[in-house]
């Protein structure tokens, strides 16, 4: 099957509300991504046929990127992505979705990599990354080195929100220098700002009121940034929540996320027992929960 075409590992999917589904592809499994196979496809869901595909030349998607979340702006007809590259290559990818051209920004920077020596903790127990070998053979485990995967856009589309799991900050950047492909990458860099510290947390979303929500594995919940205080305070707290692999805001003003146990995949290790086995147990649960003051969905 040429790698342009089908899913290899299918990585995330977002609807929009005119009733189009856009699926993240990521062309590899424990070995690196391949040429043409990752990928973004658009799917209308009155009819289920792929509106189009957009694929990444090698200079955008790496052998040794990882897309991992992506939000759009169709006022603008962009996509930004995150790359959280387990190999620390990361960076945001934007896309044009218009004429399909793509480029990486924020390559490298700080507010993109994972902070050195970085250690999450969920249910008091430190998370490390198994460490395979190229032919997939386990051989150790060490620090989690994942970056950015983490992406967001204000309800105007003018600001770019992201983060990590191995990232203590949510950041942001305007998008009008995102969407020019000749901003000087100085420029860009200097515009990032840091909004303060935040939980662990691979995933953040925005509602209409420009409420930034990430999960806090380390403490059993969800926190929501304020835009109009500018400070982060604690939406939920329950003792079933540990790593949220996903928040989605719909349009009937609820917040839905799911639970999926990520430290007791077999990839992760908690500093005792067998490398490599696989703890988690059914089922895996989605929740949802009411969003303040009347806040729901975003625009687009």
């Amino acid at each position: 099957m040429e790698e342009t075409k089908g899913f290899t590992t299918a990585v995330d999917i977002v609807t929009n509300r005119i009733f189009q589904s856009t699926i993240s592809g990521y062309g590899g499994l424990l070995l690196g991504s391949s040429p043409g196979g990752t990928k973004l496809i658009s799917v209308d869901l009155n009819t289920n046929s792929t509106i189009r595909t957009y694929t990444f030349p090698t200079n955008v998607a790496l052998p040794v990127s990882f897309f991992s979340d992506v939000t759009f702006d169709l006022v603008n007809q962009f996509a930004y992505i995150a790359d959280l590259s387990p190999e620390q290559q990361n960076a945001i990818v934007v896309l044009n979705l218009f004429d399909g051209t793509s480029y990486r920004v924020l390559m490298n920077d700080v507010s993109v990599m994972i902070e050195p020596g970085f250690v999450p903790f969920i249910y008091g127990a430190p998370l490390y990354q198994v460490l395979y070998s190229p032919s997939g053979q386990i051989y150790g485990y060490g620090n989690i080195k994942n970056g950015v995967s983490g992406v967001t856009l204000s309800p105007d589309m003018e600001t770019l929100y992201y983060s990590g799991g191995g990232i203590r900050f949510l950041y942001c950047v305007p998008t009008q220098l995102l969407r020019n492909n000749n901003t000087p990458p100085s420029e860009i860099v200097s515009a990032v700002r840091n909004l303060g510290q935040q939980g662990v947390s691979g995933v953040i979303t925005a509602d209409s009121q420009g409420n930034v929500y990430q999960g806090n594995s380390v403490n059993d919940g969800i926190e929501v940034y304020n835009v109009t205080t500018g400070y982060t305070r604690n939406f939920v707290h329950d003792p079933r929540i540990n790593f949220i692999s996903r928040l989605i805001i719909a349009a009937d003003g609820y917040l839905y996320f799911t639970v999926t146990q990520f430290h007791l995949l077999p990839s992760i290790y908690q500093g005792f027992g067998e490398l490599g086995k696989d703890r988690r147990q059914k089922p895996y649960v989605a929740f949802r929960i009411r969003l303040p003051d009347g806040a729901t969905l975003r625009g687009t």
